[in-house]
């Protein structure tokens, strides 16, 4: 940077004199870099080497448009179906699962009271549990 300086100086573009100080700073990724920053996420996501977290981070330093990473991390959750059932046959967790995906907790099951079939004697009666 200061061969440019001295070169404008030589041509009197610029005031003679010392040169100024310079610091060359890389910016943001370029949009050819994003396409290996998205595979690099992918390959290292996939193979469990990144945390969803980070590699949500990285898409949103790479200049995706990911405005809220928990938000984004929360909506990639509401999709993730194969994860959600993987945790289920790790865990068997129903309400675990359906914490992952976002879904409110399941209303109970009710009980439904068996009956006996009616018979030519008279009305039906409830099942007896066995003790």
């Amino acid at each position: 940077l200061r061969m440019v300086q001295r070169l404008h100086q030589a041509g009197q573009e610029w005031p003679a004199g010392e040169s100024l100080p310079a610091h060359l700073v890389w910016g943001a990724h370029t949009p050819t870099d994003r396409t290996t920053v998205l595979n690099d996420v992918t390959a290292g996501y996939t193979a469990g080497v990144f945390s969803l977290d980070t590699a949500v981070r990285m898409l949103q330093e790479a200049g995706y448009p990911i405005e809220d990473v928990a938000n984004e991390i929360e909506r990639i959750q509401k999709r993730a179906f194969d994860q959600a059932a993987r945790l289920a046959d790790a865990t068997g967790d129903n309400a675990a699962v359906r914490e992952y995906l976002g879904l409110p907790e399941a209303d109970p099951v009710p009980t439904v009271p068996l009956v006996q079939p009616p018979t030519a004697d008279g009305p039906s009666a409830p099942l007896q549990s066995p003790r």
